[in-house]
């Protein structure tokens, strides 16, 4: 492939010199999760597919019990087409449920757990309603926790708690064919001794590419849910993605177990989880992201930790000062690439506990599966956050839709086998999201991106968070001034910028920091604040103000309330 002069990647391609022609366009088709699973791992299902909190999974139990479930599915009067919605922790049998969901095509969701049972009811009746849920699993296992759901979820026709039964026989196909609350040992115990036979069901399925199962996002900027639609081919494209971009084949012995601290719940945290056991990984269930939790993962001997700068930041402070680390080969960190003062903090720390692996920055996007970055075997490059996954389409574009130029910043579009087909429900949204370049569909990611010719993506920030101030002849990314806040750990736990326009003519921005522990608030820290960050940011990239919060607030869907931030400006 000769490389052309213009100095625009989609024409130089200088960024995709060496990488074969048909690891660019590999070869997918739409098969699903559970046949693309068996398909895979047929060789050796006696092997440990799952481990969570000291239990172990078998490939084979989960095949097995996967085929039991779908079968109880279809006891319980499910459809292909309808939704069952899993409102849980990352737990085996909400592995085991959104497979045999999947192979029979019932349609899931995941849907928020967290909060007390109020707060959840409240918000996981949104959630049934939005999806239209014929079903939803739960961890709760009292049943008035099941009659409030049915009150306010009007399609809802099952409840499945996943909770331990004080039951273990089979009831009976005809009890649970009413039963509008049931437990998950009694479904499969039940399925178990049914002779129901689903095999035709689960063959036309397994090669069925409909629209097969909806994530929701941790929520947009409204904190309501967001459903994004995807089909059975994306899960194996971004499993080609993934083993053509890092290098990785299924089953690879250096990886000796997985471990994702996200719920399954995100994109992100699902497509870790999944790829890497339908890939013949063993994947180790993070059911807990507390401090107190992440404290206890080094426990688990994971070769590969997935988690965010957060994360990392608590597996540092958390993890007890004798741990021994060296079984880590790669602590990947999603969203905000970490500082290079972080990073090197970061490696300084694994390798004082006898670890020789590595801290990885990596991009990526809601409203696709593996589209973003990998930095595995990657050499470090500060401020970066590795390669373009290989095998989707990345144009960077100005503010006209005109591409721009190696080293140039611009709004990324992407389009990909992996991407997601639209919000559900939501045409409008979907329309938006999309445009044209050059006569082909890209999805419009929101992001600021630039690329290097030799393929390093740096990430800039969110397009709706930058501002021009007055005065200055560039704008200012509220990311920016988050990122040297957190530079100064000793002071500051966590932050937030927002724009903010007093005058309602002129922008500027105004900081929300939550100080560290045994920190007070005080002028003397105020303005020693305000010093170290000029040390690092321009004048006019200064916050206007910084005011210090005890905690930032969340939305119901645990993302910082910008909203409720700027109300406060």
């Amino acid at each position: 492939m000769s490389v052309a002069q213009t100095g625009y990647p989609s024409i130089d391609k200088a960024h995709l010199q060496g990488i074969d022609e048909s690891m660019l366009n590999p070869s997918t088709f739409p098969i699903s999760l559970l046949a693309l699973f068996i398909h895979i791992n047929e060789h050796d299902m006696g092997a440990v597919a799952i481990e969570r909190d000291g239990k172990s999974y078998t490939r084979s139990q989960l095949k097995n019990d996967s085929l039991i479930l779908a079968k109880g599915l279809c006891l319980l009067g499910l459809k292909p087409g309808e939704v069952i919605t899993i409102a849980t922790p990352n737990l085996y049998e909400g592995i085991a449920l959104s497979m045999a969901a999947n192979a029979i095509g019932i349609r899931f969701a995941y849907a928020n757990h967290l909060g007390d049972p109020e707060q959840l009811i409240e918000q996981l009746s949104d959630e049934l309603n939005l999806y239209e849920s014929s079903a939803v699993v739960v961890h709760e296992k009292y049943e008035q926790f099941a009659k409030e759901l049915f009150r306010r979820a009007p399609k809802l026709r099952r409840v499945i708690s996943i909770e331990p039964s004080e039951h273990r026989y089979n009831i009976g196909h005809e009890v649970i064919a009413d039963a509008r609350y049931i437990e998950y040992d009694v479904l499969m115990a039940t399925a178990t001794a049914s002779e129901l036979d689903i095999s035709g069901l689960i063959e036309e399925y397994s090669r069925s590419d409909q629209d097969a199962f909806y994530l929701q996002t941790s929520g947009s900027t409204s904190g309501r849910p967001k459903g994004l639609i995807f089909g059975n081919e994306a899960v194996f494209a971004a499993l080609m993605y993934a083993k053509n971009s890092t290098g990785t084949n299924t089953h690879d012995k250096n990886v000796s177990k997985v471990l994702c601290i996200l719920p399954y719940r995100l994109p992100y945290g699902w497509m870790t989880i999944f790829v890497n056991l339908i890939g013949g990984n063993k994947v180790e269930l993070a059911t807990g992201a507390s401090p107190k939790d992440i404290g206890r993962y080094h426990r688990t001997k994971a070769s590969y930790i997935y988690g965010t700068p957060l994360i990392f930041r608590n597996f540092m402070d958390e993890t007890p000062p004798e741990a021994d680390l060296s079984f880590l080969v790669a602590f990947f960190c999603s969203g905000f690439a970490m500082s290079e003062e972080e990073y090197q903090e970061g490696t300084t720390y694994i390798c004082a506990h006898g670890s020789n692996g590595e801290i990885r920055n990596n991009y990526g996007i809601g409203e696709g599966l593996c589209i973003g970055t990998a930095s595995d075997g990657v050499p470090h490059r500060p401020g970066t956050s590795g390669k373009f996954y290989i095998g989707p389409t990345w144009v960077i574009v100005d503010e006209r839709g005109n591409e721009v130029k190696y080293d140039e910043a611009g709004e990324l579009l992407v389009k990909s086998r992996s991407l997601f087909r639209g919000y559900f429900k939501d045409p409008e949204a979907t329309r938006k999201a999309f445009t044209e370049f050059k006569g082909e569909r890209f999805f419009r990611t929101g992001d600021y991106l630039k690329l290097s010719r030799d393929g390093y993506v740096t990430f800039i920030g969110r397009k709706k968070r930058f501002y021009q101030p007055l005065g200055a002849t560039d704008k200012v990314n509220c990311e920016t001034i988050e990122r040297a806040l957190l530079k100064e750990i000793d002071i500051v736990e966590t932050c937030a910028v927002v724009i903010c326009s007093p005058d309602g003519k002129h922008e500027t921005s105004k900081a929300f920091v939550v100080l560290r522990k045994k920190k007070s608030p005080s002028e003397q820290l105020y303005n020693e604040l305000f010093k170290r960050i000029k040390k690092t940011l321009l004048p006019y990239q200064l916050p206007s103000d910084i005011v210090f919060l005890d905690q930032l607030p969340v939305m119901k869907s645990g993302k910082i309330d910008y909203t409720l931030l700027q109300s406060m400006c």
